[in-house]
């Protein structure tokens, strides 16, 4: 089968696993990377200035991307170039481009992730009876979207007739809000983010024994609630430390993590060798968060190997097994959040468990990324 694959940067830690698996079971892929100024640093793409160039450049344009294209050995990778990161007159002659690209190509699938640009709608209706749409925020987090991102899925409800979502926790209302028949709905799930080797870190870890909060910092992810934590149980146990990692405006008091030794703040954006070693060495990541769909920070500590503490909100139970590869516990519940805590930093036996599952579970259990690659092929055919 051939499958042509249309992204962004922002995806590219699950999409490139994916495209592994993809490429492992026999199929040809055709990676479409959209870069835009506001993507260019993100995930496995980290550029510093963008061609002025529109167009649809080959990889090697990129010096930054060679990593990225030597994890997906014998990918054609693409890059779409677009400088200013604006739905202008150049953006709808870039698409026509794309679009006749893609139609040489005669795909089977043409694999879309998250809601279609405005011009890509073309694309898409051209190839409608063999493309699916993939959408890994079904509601978006605090009800906050663009109204063109909101009239753009509203256009590919009626005239695709696949969109994937990656749980059913908000079937309902992705259905309701954007007018999307049930019918056309199909799930798959999540695999673990397993980080490429080319970009790898050194597993060094200058911060000794923590609790690890990381990814962009916005409010449905609890980091007061992280630091209220680590303020009760400090005294108890004094080696251990709180790491919050990631860019985003602070939206608590500064002094909440001011003059304490036990808390850790890197308030700025993590480069991804650097987030190998804080994921890595952390004792487990905590994610108390009050809302979600689904979480690349916890499928990023799962590909790393790491456990995950996290709210039972959107689908992260759904990655998070308890007592399996990390532990659950009920949202705004202050009191089983610190019991969990406490329960895997007492005793070094079931962090040791959780590790040596997440390893089984990532090589061959129902979130491996070949059984993912597997069921994809199934909605493909469907």
């Amino acid at each position: 089968m051939r499958i042509v694959y249309c992204s962004t940067p922002p995806f590219a830690d699950c999409d490139l696993p994916l495209i592994r698996a993809f490429c492992k079971a026999g199929h040809i892929v055709d990676y479409f990377l959209h870069i835009a100024p506001y993507s260019r640093k993100s995930t496995y793409v980290e550029i510093e200035k963008l061609k002025d160039e529109w167009g649809i450049l080959p990889v090697s344009a990129y010096p930054e991307l060679e990593r990225l294209a030597q994890s997906i050995p014998g990918v054609s990778v693409h890059i779409v170039n677009n400088p200013v990161g604006k739905n202008n007159l150049q953006a709808l002659l870039l698409s026509i481009k794309e679009r006749r690209m893609i139609s040489r190509l005669n795909p089977d699938v043409v694999h879309y992730v998250e809601s279609p640009a405005p011009f890509h709608l073309p694309m898409l209706w051209r190839n409608r009876s063999r493309a699916v749409c993939v959408i890994h925020d079904p509601v978006p987090h605090l009800n906050r979207m663009k109204r063109i991102e909101f009239v753009c899925r509203r256009l590919a409800s009626m005239m695709l007739d696949k969109f994937i979502l990656l749980s059913n926790r908000q079937t309902d209302e992705f259905c309701r809000q954007f007018r999307v028949s049930p019918g056309k709905v199909y799930f798959s799930a999540l695999g673990p983010y397993e980080m490429p080797e080319t970009f790898r870190g050194e597993n060094r870890n200058p911060y000794g024994k923590y609790i690890l909060m990381f990814g962009r910092i916005t409010p449905y992810k609890g980091i007061d609630k992280g630091i209220a934590l680590i303020d009760r149980i400090s005294k108890d146990f004094k080696e251990v430390s709180l790491v919050i990692a990631g860019s985003g405006d602070l939206y608590f008091d500064s002094s909440l993590v001011e003059g304490k030794p036990y808390i850790r703040l890197i308030h700025r954006y993590i480069p991804v060798e650097e987030q190998y070693d804080l994921v890595s060495n952390a004792q487990f990541v905590l994610c108390p968060y009050t809302e979600a769909t689904q979480s690349g920070v916890v499928q990023t500590a799962l590909g790393l190997g790491v456990p995950a503490v996290v709210t039972d909100v959107g689908a992260l139970s759904d990655a998070v097994t308890d007592g399996k590869n990390g532990l659950v516990v009920p949202p705004q519940n202050t009191t089983a959040l610190e019991q969990a805590v406490r329960t895997l930093l007492e005793k070094p036996e079931p962090l040791a468990r959780m590790r040596e599952y997440i390893q089984n579970d990532n090589s061959s259990g129902e979130h491996s990324w070949t059984r993912i690659a597997e069921k994809y092929i199934e909605i493909y055919h469907a």
